[in-house]
């Protein structure tokens, strides 16, 4: 008899537990830190000549185990550097990748 879990294919137990906008949130955050490699704990709001806190580090924070455990299934680390203020991915496997939205993120010779 296969394993059975309960879950299905597409089931991650930690995110499905998470409210949707939480969930939205997260997903954000791990497709920025994809787009950018990284987030930092503050940014510069040109509107207001100050530093601002920014609210995707604040996410990034509060759900970075789960994050973490995320990107290791594709061999990516993501480290935190307290004293400088980012997160940011790093690994020998980071590709470039098509979100439905972005069309033309690949591009073929």
């Amino acid at each position: 008899m296969p394993f059975d879990n309960g879950l299905n294919a597409e089931s991650i137990p930690y995110y499905d537990n998470l409210m949707q906008g939480e969930q939205e949130e997260v997903t954000e955050c791990i497709r920025r830190l994809l787009r950018q490699t990284f987030v930092l704990e503050r940014k510069y709001e040109k509107r207001t000549a100050r530093f601002q806190y920014n609210h995707d580090f604040r996410v990034c924070t509060k759900h970075l185990e789960f994050i973490r455990r995320y990107f290791s299934i594709s061999g990516i680390t993501v480290r935190e550097n307290s004293q400088m203020g980012v997160i940011y991915i790093q690994g020998e496997t980071l590709v470039e990748i098509s979100f439905p939205n972005w069309p033309h993120c690949i591009c073929w010779p």
